[in-house]
């Protein structure tokens, strides 16, 4: 167990680089069999910025209190988020699929559905219409998972799965692997976890141009604070194809040791 030893010996920094070069893809890759080019997100607070570790550089900014904790980036369920400056690759057509490891303090929040955002790829901006994909944790610890066809908002607008409950005050992985209408794997600690479809919305993905976030999925007076995470969120990677169940499992084993 030599090279473990080694791994939790490294500065936070260079553990990043190497978890991101060796399991979260590079072309020619034999063990996670993912080229660069299908990274088009990859966020951790190693360095305490929230900088993009993958060649898409969708740097983030800190926003209303949003900071590095431990190197992991914190979020106080009231308004903080990351703002994601730039969409390269991000708006791809589906499958897409987000990873990110979470440790919220609390799994309720005052909003009747949403306890706290983990990934949007569209900031919903006041609750306009559905659009792209977000991740999220449900009122009460639920995973869900969605993505909009653009034409209104509510359940006739999206496609979602929600999963089993998230536990508070502990690290998990989570990963959501959205490839169409009913085809959406939800994954916790590395293991398929199943879940139940919702919604009617559109066969078809449609995005706006409202940015990315982390850490909320909604501005809108009133939401924002029942749509913002409370606790820490770490190594959020989004790419462009469907990741396997092996994949998943390589992501959890190996950002375990540092969670």
């Amino acid at each position: 167990m030599r090279w473990l030893a080694i791994l939790l010996a490294m500065p936070a920094v260079v553990l990043a680089q190497f978890t991101l070069r060796t399991h979260l893809p590079q072309n020619g890759s034999t063990g996670f069999g993912v080229a660069d080019e299908n990274v088009v997100g990859s966020w951790n607070g190693a360095d305490g910025s929230a900088r993009d570790w993958s060649q898409a550089f969708n740097n983030g900014a800190f926003s209303n209190g949003a900071s590095v904790v431990s190197n992991a980036f914190s979020f106080n369920g009231s308004n903080g988020c990351i703002a994601v400056i730039s969409t390269n690759g991000l708006k791809p057509p589906l499958p897409v699929s987000i990873s990110a490891w979470v440790k919220p303090t609390t799994i309720a929040n005052i909003n009747p559905l949403i306890a706290g955002g983990i990934f949007a790829s569209d900031f919903l901006d006041g609750g306009l219409t559905y659009n792209g994909y977000w991740v999220y944790i449900v009122n009460g610890g639920s995973l869900q998972a969605n993505f909009g066809d653009g034409t209104t908002i509510g359940s006739t607008a999206r496609r979602s799965k929600v999963g089993p409950l998230i536990s508070s005050h502990v690290w998990t992985h989570i990963c959501a692997v959205i490839r169409g209408t009913t085809n959406i794997s939800l994954y916790v600690n590395g293991t398929d976890v199943g879940g139940t479809y919702s919604g009617t919305g559109g066969n078809t993905m449609v995005y706006s141009n409202r940015p990315p976030a982390i850490g909320v999925i909604d501005n809108n007076a009133g939401v924002a604070a029942a749509s913002t995470f409370q606790g820490l969120i770490n190594d959020v990677v989004v790419w462009n194809i469907s990741l396997t169940t092996n994949q998943v499992g390589q992501l959890y084993q190996v950002g375990k040791l540092r969670h």
